[in-house]
């Protein structure tokens, strides 16, 4: 899969939400308006407030969001890796 292909996720999902057929077009708007809802959470959590002291916080949503590409995670220290994998268990 190349690296853009999962930052783009969400128009995806947003794709599939549109054409779903098996929904009324209001069950369609809801459910795109919970997924931005939903999505725009997750990147607050991911970018918003910008300090060094939540930087492992912020590296631990960004990764859980596939937002790294594998060379651009393997550029952090051993040790921010380290501690983003605790988080991850």
């Amino acid at each position: 899969m190349p690296a853009s292909r999962p930052r783009l996720r969400v128009l995806l999902e947003i794709t599939t939400a549109v054409t779903d057929t098996a929904r009324s077009p209001h069950e369609r708007y809801l459910a795109i308006h919970d997924l931005m809802k939903r999505r725009n959470r997750e990147m607050a959590n991911a970018f918003d407030d910008m300090r060094r002291s939540r930087a492992l916080e912020h590296v631990f949503y960004i990764r859980r969001l596939g937002l790294f590409t594998e060379d651009e995670y393997a550029r952090f220290t051993g040790a921010m890796r380290d501690e983003v994998a605790k988080i991850e268990r």
